[in-house]
């Protein structure tokens, strides 16, 4: 079968050696969106920073249902069984995952660590079959499952420690996507919608009374310090209840990976740096430090700030700056509100009405939820600091959002 032609290229490049890697000692974390579809961009730079064909990447699928839980209950057949290549445990995952890896020239191999097999996270035999590894790569599925599998209460397993041990050193990337990204926070995302977070806050894992309820737990793996995480961002309209757990939890910066994208930084713990985006949409980064509420008893919250970086943008992480190479966009035309702003079922519904803003010439849009008891808005609108780079997919920075229940007359807005 013919290489896909830039596959082809950039396993080329690791091959000879060529690195984009960040110098020996940098601690480097990659958060993917889910869905990664498996992206030449983002999985391309994933072999490469851990060491291209000289490198060895351990696959850990703890965030899946159990194998030999679905072994139990299926039985071990290749056809429907546990051992189907196209059903969704933590070993068909896991050999998917090292499938795809190797497949790029680098070695992979899985670890045999789930919530059935939760021992094996202090297992010497595994901690042996760790040791060298160049990278790390969590896989999807529910994370509160990691937590559960490499963590007793606050206390790393051997095996998260080690994997913290050589990330810290910089001997070791570190990547997850969906589950495996999420749990990369110090405060923890769980579950839960936009709307219901609105409608009835944030609750403590556990303590929820609703499925759809906003959920946390605290502490998640804490390899990404800068902010609460959350994936699958547009396309499930998570950006109410990210917005709503970090003034829950007083995290003021929360960021947002879309599906197949990444969030790449290269040194992890250093004031300041510029993190940059990969793979096919964007990486939304929304600050609430100047964020304040209304004096109503509706909801009512004003001047949350919003950034949107696409591929090869980078976003700082001390103040959200957004640099890109891209020149600024030409703005025309008029902004759509929608009508369904965080929708599950219409994927980017706000993500696009934000974009949409971006390249029209008018000054603000609104938009409502679908639900209407009771019915939200959404107002976007370009401060003085707004900017906006690109078009058709642009990247913009400092767009303000307000969030406010669609019976009060909201603040004019400046």
């Amino acid at each position: 079968m013919a290489q896909h032609p830039v596959k082809a290229t950039l396993i080329g490049l690791v091959m000879a050696g060529t690195t984009l890697s960040a110098q020996a000692g940098d601690p480097t974390l990659m958060l993917i969106g889910g869905s990664l579809n498996e992206n030449a961009d983002i999985v391309g730079r994933l072999v490469n920073l851990a060491g291209g064909n000289n490198g060895r990447i351990g696959v850990i699928t703890a965030g899946s249902y159990p194998y030999q839980s679905d072994c139990d209950q299926y039985g071990t057949s290749t056809d429907g069984g546990c051992n189907d290549p196209t059903v969704s445990n933590s070993k068909m995952n896991g050999q998917y995952y090292v499938d795809l890896f190797q497949s790029w020239g680098i070695d992979a191999e899985w670890i045999p660590i789930d919530t059935d097999w939760a021992a094996n996270a202090n297992d010497p035999a595994v901690l042996d079959q760790m040791q060298g590894m160049t990278g790390f790569f969590f896989g999807g599925g529910d994370q509160r499952r990691y937590l559960e599998s490499m963590m007793s209460g606050t206390q790393d397993s051997d095996a998260l420690a080690y994997i913290r041990q050589e990330f810290t050193a910089g001997d070791a990337v570190v990547a997850g996507t969906s589950a495996g990204a999420a749990v990369m926070s110090d405060v923890m995302i769980t579950g839960g919608t936009s709307y219901n977070a609105l409608q009835y806050g944030a609750y403590l894992e556990g303590q929820q009374v609703d499925p759809d309820d906003l959920a946390y737990t605290q502490p998640g793996f804490n390899f990404f310090p800068y902010g609460l995480v959350d994936t699958h961002f547009s396309a499930r309209g998570r950006a109410g209840r990210i917005i709503e757990l970090a003034l829950a939890t007083n995290v003021p910066v929360a960021y947002g990976m879309d599906e197949e994208t990444a969030l790449l930084i290269e040194g992890v713990g250093s004031t300041g740096i510029d993190m940059e985006v990969l793979g096919l949409n964007g990486v939304h980064r929304f600050d609430t430090t100047d964020a304040r509420w209304g004096g109503g008893s509706r909801y009512e919250l004003y001047d949350v700030q919003w950034s949107h970086a696409t591929r090869d943008e980078t976003l700082n992480s001390a103040n959200g700056a957004l640099t890109s190479t891209r020149g600024g966009t030409y703005e025309s035309g008029s902004a759509s509100g929608s009508r369904d702003v965080f929708s599950v079922r219409t994927p980017r519904e706000l993500a696009n009405m934000g974009i949409d803003l971006a390249l029209s010439s008018d000054t603000s849009v609104t938009g409502r939820t679908d639900q209407n008891r009771p019915r939200y808005e959404v107002r976007l609108y370009k401060d003085s600091d707004f900017q906006s780079f690109g078009s058709g997919f642009p990247g913009f920075e400092s767009l303000r959002l307000d969030i406010f229940n669609s019976r009060i007359n909201p603040e004019y807005l400046p």
